[in-house]
């Protein structure tokens, strides 16, 4: 549980928030700005909504500042799990911010950042066996958390390889910017790609890159 009013730029941060999210929320409580009740939340722009149906169940406002201390009952609803309960909640890593992935036994918030930061990289996990390529997330890690994720493949960033250029692919471990230049090359000289299978016709990719790649491309 937490109050608004009270809680610093920290643990807003380890509620998801950004710093620059955080700091705009409490320079509103620095200008004389209250938070009355649950609902006051959602005049925040940096509060989204679905920010909002996560955090409200949990917030609780101190008398002093309270007009209505009770939480809506869609709120209610719309999350029933309380912090309490948590193990038993499954969480879907291609869309969960840092703060819904420490609600996972076993995540603190530096491998929460890891997370983000390797899903960014390579466009979302198609299989939760890609949370070992995290790093410093080992197999023991691995045991821990897996049971307690899940993983939304429609959710994965997808790169059209007859519209790929260099960039689309910078920083994306699977693939090394030889590889990509490749793979542009040959599309000028023989013409767009069909399917994943022609992209063994380009001599430098091998078919562990092409398995590898294959869930983030479009034709």
């Amino acid at each position: 549980m937490f109050d608004p009013n009270t809680i610093n730029v920290d643990d807003w941060q380890r509620l998801g928030l950004s710093f620059k999210q955080s700091a705009a929320i409490l320079k509103y409580l620095e200008k004389g700005g209250k938070f009355r009740n649950v609902e006051d939340l959602k005049k925040m722009y940096t509060i989204t909504e679905k920010m909002y149906e996560r955090l409200s169940p949990y917030v609780r406002i101190e008398d002093k500042y309270a007009g209505n201390t009770k939480v809506p009952e869609k709120s209610f609803k719309s999350n029933a799990k309380s912090p309490v309960s948590r193990e038993h909640r499954i969480i879907e890593i291609n869309g969960a911010d840092s703060a819904a992935l420490i609600e996972v036994k076993g995540i603190g918030p530096a491998f929460a950042r890891r997370i983000i930061k390797y899903r960014e990289r390579i466009g979302g996990f198609y299989k939760k066996e890609q949370l070992l390529e995290v790093f410093g997330l080992d197999s023991v890690k691995y045991e821990e958390i897996r049971n307690q994720v899940s993983v939304d493949d429609q959710k994965l960033k997808r790169i059209n390889v007859n519209a790929t250029r260099l960039e689309d692919f910078k920083g994306h471990p699977y693939i090394r910017y030889k590889q990509v230049n490749a793979i542009i090359e040959y599309r000028k000289q023989h013409g767009n790609y069909s399917n994943i299978a022609d992209l063994n016709k380009v001599a430098i990719l091998d078919p562990e890159t092409v398995e590898r790649l294959a869930p983030y491309l479009t034709f």
